[in-house]
């Protein structure tokens, strides 16, 4: 599925916030006066298949057997995608470099196992999560190169 925008999610699914930005505040909590060089901000929201058992939104959009199961190729698709639109973004922008974290891997997955039971076992999130990072790093290796990357 595709969640669009609402008054209670202020970013739909796969959109991406781009802010350009400025430092205001040095590395002793000083305002730095007069130029400063500009940075791009960019923000995706991962998709919380397990923030809570109530307040894990988009379980049911990526759930099998009657909500039961993670549809995990679904899931994983879905995160691929978002990844990817944070790259195209940076393209777009003409981002030089990027810093970046693989997100999804933590608070939306937390209580997954209360969801899906296979997850209880500890072995099974820790594949998820290395099945999330190998959508992010295959997203970076088949982007485009003008991006100097860094986790």
């Amino acid at each position: 599925g595709s969640a669009p925008a609402t008054d209670t999610w202020l970013l739909g699914r796969y959109d991406v916030m781009c802010v350009r930005a400025a430092a205001d505040y040095d590395m002793h909590w000083r305002f730095i006066k007069g130029n400063r060089p500009c940075f791009w901000v960019l923000h995706a929201a991962a998709l919380n298949i397990g923030e809570s058992t109530t307040t894990a939104s988009d379980f049911q959009d990526f759930s099998t057997h009657k909500g039961a199961l993670l549809d995990m190729g679904a899931y994983l698709k879905a995160m691929r995608h978002i990844f990817e639109n944070v790259l195209k973004a940076c393209l777009d922008l003409s981002v030089e470099h990027l810093i970046a974290f693989p997100f999804g891997m933590g608070a939306f997955i937390r209580h997954l196992q209360k969801l899906d039971e296979r997850f209880k076992d500890i072995t099974e999130m820790d594949k998820l999560r290395e099945a999330i990072a190998h959508e992010f790093v295959t997203a970076l290796v088949e982007r485009e190169a003008s991006t100097k990357f860094q986790v």
